[in-house]
């Protein structure tokens, strides 16, 4: 796997929504995931199936819909970017809350 895809937005969003709807009453399909992060359906399966060969996720079909599941791996990696996203933010309301009292 090109190791750079994870460091493009659109990877990080897709990865990340799957991973903040894992403890939902089901599991997000593709469709789901490109709706929700406003990713083309296109997009979001050709980033999914780049996951899907680094062993990040897993496909199921259920019924007529296709399902994502993370990996052990996959969601090791989720909550790590998960974390680095949530200090980004808060260092980011840090800095921002700092900046408008300077000024």
């Amino acid at each position: 796997m090109n190791k750079s895809i994870l460091f493009r937005p659109q990877p990080l969003k897709l990865l990340l929504e799957i991973y903040r709807t894992k403890s939902g009453r089901q599991k997000p399909s593709i469709i789901d995931i490109s709706k929700e992060t406003g990713v083309s359906y296109s997009h979001t399966l050709t980033i999914m199936k780049i996951l899907g060969d680094a062993e990040m996720l897993i496909f199921e079909t259920e019924g007529r819909r296709k399902t994502l599941e993370l990996t052990p791996k996959g969601m090791e990696l989720a909550e790590q970017v998960n974390f680095i996203n949530a200090n980004l933010d808060l260092l980011n309301d840090l800095l921002f809350k700092d900046f408008t009292h300077t000024q």
